[in-house]
């Protein structure tokens, strides 16, 4: 019997301060937001900011380029860089953005997001993963994989995207008739790149030259939907049974070692289709469905093995998750009804009841303390992506077409 955090044990709670309401006020354009402090101007103090951009078409991807930055403590003046993907059309337009803080003479921080350039893949992105500062991977509607770079020019800027490779992976079958089908997701261990799709099969690829490695072909009877590392050979894959299931890249057989089977009270008849793997307990892994609905595992239950916690959602289907990257007892979630939540412990205690598949060494204080969230944002349009950095920005883009970034706080 799994743990059934109902909505009644969620307590929404909403980012808008009254409070604070004399000290700033908020200017929106199409270029960013600028903040100007009503208390003394002669005190510098960098305020949490919220951008929003309205890019006049369906967004399908937003990620973060990955940040070489070493420092574990978020840098509220860093120079940020993301990837933006159109969707809904047979082709896409791939856009690079840049986030930059800036402080003017009277010690004021403006947030500005620039569109620096656009290209156009021949195809609806699917997924895009970030592999480096500079290198991004994208799957498309056609079934491909294709890797983009973004060089830095002299002055260690960006101005423009490169198609470096593509390989065409993912296909359907007939008799001797073949098609191309939608690859549905992209993950990367930094070394490696795996692609999954319609067609239920994983593709191993190299992150720097994309030259296939290995191929499981039609590994899974079922579409698959979302996928992620778990270690640095093991990967796990949501299809559209509402199954887990965990694959060892180096063994020889096309099986799984592990499947992990749905809240079937609650998730049998929908499909996973967004994954969040704990960054420091890789055993640990929440699962969202179609349904609206999280369900959290353990790994180490066994070759079949059920969910430990089922985390009820008031949500529509689930589209992304994640977990913040150092303080992993929050994380994220943004859904086709349109919010864009922040999910973390209560400041009770929660009553676990007998029976429960709980183990004492599952270090995470939601199950202790029950689970509450705040919304980040709202549209009356489906949410589709959201991605978060190291230095605790958030960003998240949808069927409105509007490109949204704020600071989150995680203490």
């Amino acid at each position: 019997m799994a743990l059934n955090m109902s909505r009644a044990m969620l307590q929404a709670e909403f980012d808008y301060d009254h409070s604070n309401a004399d000290h700033v006020f908020e200017h929106r354009t199409n270029s960013g937001l600028s903040f100007n402090n009503r208390e003394n101007p002669a005190i510098k103090v960098h305020k949490p900011f919220t951008v929003t951009v309205q890019t006049g078409n369906n967004l399908g991807k937003v990620r973060w380029l990955q940040d070489n930055a070493t420092q574990l403590i978020p840098d509220p003046h860093a120079t940020e860089h993301l990837i933006s993907t159109t969707c809904g059309q047979l082709k896409s337009d791939i856009t690079l953005w840049k986030l930059s803080i800036v402080q003017d003479e009277y010690g004021k921080f403006n947030s500005q997001v620039n569109s620096l350039c656009t290209v156009e893949s021949p195809a609806d992105v699917t997924d895009v993963v970030a592999v480096t500062d500079e290198v991004f991977a994208v799957t498309t509607s056609q079934g491909s994989l294709s890797l983009y770079k973004c060089p830095r020019n002299e002055d260690d800027t960006f101005n423009r995207i490169e198609h470096t490779s593509t390989k065409h992976l993912h296909n359907l079958r007939s008799g001797s008739f073949e098609c191309p089908c939608p690859a549905r997701a992209v993950a990367t261990n930094f070394s490696s790149l795996v692609s999954v799709g319609e067609d239920g099969s994983i593709h191993q690829s190299t992150a720097t030259t994309n030259e296939n490695v290995r191929s499981l072909d039609h590994a899974d009877p079922l579409s698959i939907y979302c996928v992620d590392f778990v270690s640095r050979s093991e990967i796990l894959t949501g299809n559209g049974g509402g199954q887990l299931k965990r694959w060892d890249l180096r063994e020889p057989e096309n099986k799984p070692v592990q499947i992990l089977n749905p809240n079937f009270a609650m998730n049998n008849i929908y499909g996973v289709i967004s994954l969040a793997v704990h960054p420091s307990q890789k055993h640990l892994v929440i699962a969202g469905y179609q349904s609206g609905c999280m369900d959290l595992y353990d790994l180490r239950g066994g070759s079949r093995c059920d969910p430990i916690a089922n985390l009820a959602s008031n949500e529509g289907s689930l589209s992304e998750l994640y977990f913040h990257q150092i303080n992993p007892d929050h994380f994220f979630s943004c859904s086709s009804s349109g919010q864009v939540c922040q999910w973390y412990p209560g400041h009770g205690s929660f009553n676990m009841q007998d029976g429960l598949m709980y183990t004492p060494d599952v270090n995470i204080e939601f199950l202790k303390r029950g689970l509450i969230f705040k919304q980040l944002n709202t549209s009356l349009f489906p949410v589709n992506s959201m991605n978060v950095s190291k230095h605790d920005r958030l960003i998240s883009g949808g069927d409105s077409g509007v490109l949204f970034c704020t600071e989150i706080s995680a203490q």
